[in-house]
Parts: structure tokens; sequence; C-alpha cells
């Protein structure tokens, strides 16, 4: 089993560490206001900016990253879909 300070200096290692990721994602969020959206719409923006927020600050070249905003944009792109 691993240990939760193992667990964090990894994922500090691949995403940047907490308290630079926490300052980008608020930057990102505090720089538009979505509180007019859908809540899933308001959702899948948090979490592209999370994803972008550990781009910037930690591995760049992790695809899963990349991928997560890919599969954020394509949950509210599904929804508009269910609604034509």
């Amino acid at each position: 089993m691993v240990s939760i300070q193992k667990l964090l200096s990894e994922r500090g290692k691949r995403y940047g560490e907490f308290w630079e990721v926490a300052v980008a994602y608020d930057s990102l969020r505090e720089s538009i206001n979505v509180d007019h959206l859908p809540s899933t719409h308001r959702v899948a923006i948090d979490m592209i900016f999370l994803k972008v927020a550990r781009i910037i600050c930690g591995d760049y070249n992790y695809k899963d990253n990349w991928d997560d905003i890919a599969g954020y944009a394509t949950l509210v792109s599904n929804i508009l879909k269910e609604g034509e």
C-alpha cells in the first residue's frame, strides 16, 4: 500500500506543487464568469481549467491531461447533441 506522503510526492512531480496548481487554477477561474452557464458546462470548464493548471505547473507532455480536456469537452458536446 502506498503511503499518502509517497502518493503526494509522485503527484507533485507529475502535476506540480499543489499550491502552484491552485494559484494557476484560481487565476483561470477568476478570469471569466461562468455563473450564468448550466451546471454541466460550469463543471466541465472548471475541470478543464484544473487540467490546464496542471499542464502549466507540471508535466506538459502528460497525455492524460490532454485526453481529459478532450473528454470534458466531449461530455458537453454530447449534451448539446441530445438537445438538437
